[in-house]
């Protein structure tokens, strides 16, 4: 049995879950993106995790809101933190209890609901998931991801963190934090008190921390919203609306991800992200997204 999931930390840990209760001889990562468009061949022997559903796979695991669905379906959706929790759930098996630390580590790491100090010092499970993101190729993500199951697996963070393939991920990210903090400032706007603007178009180079640094350098402001090219297509604009995942008093009736639904995208309540083509349209939506976040009402 084939298992496609997502090309993240939680897929990932996903894998690690589903690997111990189920059959799964072969491990495929993908993005949202490429089972939306049926750009993957999908059959009934084939599990879907951290992934939008689709209908020829056999089970299917996932949280995001914006890929919930009423079908009776094999496998389990819930509204969790991440989807490792959604598969521990489900099977209910002491067995699993082992991997309740890494659990809540997945928990922490995709719903970002990180500490200050997570992003400008990151530790243990928090650095091995950033040491993920290091990589720009994605059939070396692919392979860095699948000899972190095994890590994982029968590891501790410290001993993976002594690996020197990890070792020199985790010190690029530090560097990378090191780096950018200052960089970041000249790149970002905040309009109104309520959100800032990180606009990395125009052939700004940045690391992919830098998405989680500029929250910890605006922890106050409520909002954010963060825009960037497509590395592969620069006439795709990409929009990162969120809440700031600092500010956990801040809890509205928008929905980050049901708003980056109504453009191809998704995500969850707090966090958003969507793909406009052409320079033209990406600024209609980007002084849109502005002109909601300014209408909110915070209490």
């Amino acid at each position: 049995m084939r298992l496609i999931t997502h090309r993240d930390f939680d897929g990932m840990v996903s894998a690690i879950l589903l690997k111990q209760m189920e059959q799964i001889d072969k491990i495929i990562f993908t993005t949202p993106n490429v089972i939306y468009r049926n750009k993957i061949y999908i059959s009934k022997h084939d599990i879907i995790s951290d992934l939008p559903y689709n209908k020829k796979c056999g089970m299917w695991f996932d949280h995001h809101i914006t890929n919930k669905n009423n079908l009776n379906i094999k496998g389990s959706f819930s509204l969790e933190k991440s989807c490792a929790q959604v598969i521990y759930n489900y099977y209910e098996n002491p067995y699993l209890d082992k991997y309740k630390e890494l659990i809540e580590a997945t928990n922490t790491i995709d719903s970002a609901e990180y500490e200050i100090q997570d992003i400008l010092d990151p530790k243990s499970y928090i650095l091995i998931a950033f040491s993920c993101i290091v990589i720009e190729n994605p059939w070396e993500t692919d392979k860095y991801l699948l000899k972190m199951i095994d890590w994982l697996s029968t590891k501790t963070p410290e001993e993976i963190l002594e690996i020197p393939e990890v070792k020199e991920n985790a010190e690029k990210i530090l560097q990378d934090i090191e780096f950018y903090k200052d960089i970041i400032k000249t790149w970002t706007t905040i309009e109104d008190n309520k959100f800032f603007v990180l606009d990395m178009r125009n052939g700004k180079q940045a690391s992919k921390i830098a998405k989680f640094l500029v929250h910890a350098l605006y922890s106050t402001v409520p909002f954010g919203i963060i825009i960037y090219e497509s590395k592969k297509r620069p006439d795709l604009i990409k929009i990162n609306v969120s809440y700031n995942m600092f500010r956990k008093d801040i809890n509205t009736d928008f929905n980050a991800g049901e708003y980056a639904s109504q453009y191809g995208g998704g995500g969850h309540k707090r966090v958003g992200v969507f793909a406009i083509k052409g320079k033209e349209r990406a600024e209609t939506l980007i002084e849109k997204t502005k002109d909601i976040l300014r209408k909110i009402k915070l209490e």
